[in-house]
């Protein structure tokens, strides 16, 4: 009998492991928003990690050259200082509050490269639509849409 309950044991542990494996790949998603740089030149790819219910993830620039910034991304409610997140340029600091546009924005991302290059980035929508607005530490401004 004793061996009987083990085998229960191990098939539900098995089942409740698998599971969790089928949920967790379920939930983890990306999304892709295309930068496009101001001044012009070639589009920059991003890729933002998320899940159904994540309010930040990671999130990855790659640069036409194949230089990757990686780096954060969180909601932000109304209540958030957005002046306090910020980066430095030639030109001195520039704030998220800044980088937004006249909407209200419900995310940050900063990310780096690993020659020390900084990007601020702020977005405004939801998960189905939204527009990005990012800023590098060389003073380039980009802006993408989903």
């Amino acid at each position: 009998m004793e061996t009987l309950t083990l085998k229960r044991s191990a098939w539900r542990w098995i089942a409740v492991a698998l599971s969790s494996v089928l949920i967790t790949a379920a939930c983890a998603t990306s999304r892709t928003v295309i930068l496009r740089p101001v001044a012009g030149g070639q589009p920059l790819d991003t890729v933002f990690h998320t899940g159904w219910f994540a309010t930040g993830g990671e999130v990855e620039v790659t640069f036409p050259n194949g230089e990757t910034a990686t780096g954060r991304w969180s909601s932000v409610n109304s209540g958030t200082d957005l002046g306090s997140i910020f980066v430095q340029t030639p030109s001195g600091p520039v704030s998220a509050l800044s980088v937004a546009s006249t909407g209200t924005p419900t995310g940050v991302a900063t990310l780096s490269t690993a020659d020390g290059l900084t990007l601020l980035c702020v977005y405004e929508g939801t998960k189905n639509s939204g527009v990005a607005f990012c800023t590098d530490s060389d003073g380039a401004s980009y802006v993408g849409n989903w």
